[in-house]
C-alpha cells in the first residue's frame, strides 16, 4: 500500500541511527526544490519488533508507528529540508538484515 506519512510517524532502523549519511545537504536541497518522487519502504513498528525482538526497547523509546527499511537518507534529508511528509510503501514482511 502506498501513502504519504508525516515525518513524525517515521523512525530509522536502529542500525541506521548512528550510520553516516553523506551529502544530506544536497539531497535536502533537491527535496526542497523537487519534492520526493521515490517512496520510502516502511513497516509497522510492531512488525519490526516481531522480526527483531532485540530492538523492542529502541522502538518503544522512540515510539513512532513506522520503521524505515529503505530510505533513511531521504528521511534525514526531508527533516533538514523542512518537509512535513514523504511518500511511503508499507510492507508487511520485514527482511532479516545481514550482519554488518
Amino acid at each position: 500500500m502506498t501513502m504519504h506519512l508525516a515525518l513524525d510517524q517515521l523512525m530509522l532502523r536502529p542500525d541506521d541511527v548512528d550510520r553516516p549519511f553523506p551529502h544530506i545537504g544536497q539531497l535536502a536541497d533537491a527535496l526542497r526544490t523537487d519534492g520526493c518522487t521515490t517512496c520510502l519502504t516502511v513497516t509497522t513498528a510492531s512488525a519490526y519488533a516481531r522480526a527483531y525482538p532485540e530492538h523492542r526497547p529502541y522502538l518503544e523509546r522512540v515510539g513512532h508507528p513506522y520503521v524505515v527499511l529503505h530510505g533513511g537518507r531521504r528521511l534525514r534529508a526531508a527533516h533538514q529540508a523542512g518537509l512535513d511528509s514523504l511518500p511511503v510503501r508499507v510492507e508487511d514482511a520485514v527482511p532479516r538484515q545481514r550482519d554488518r
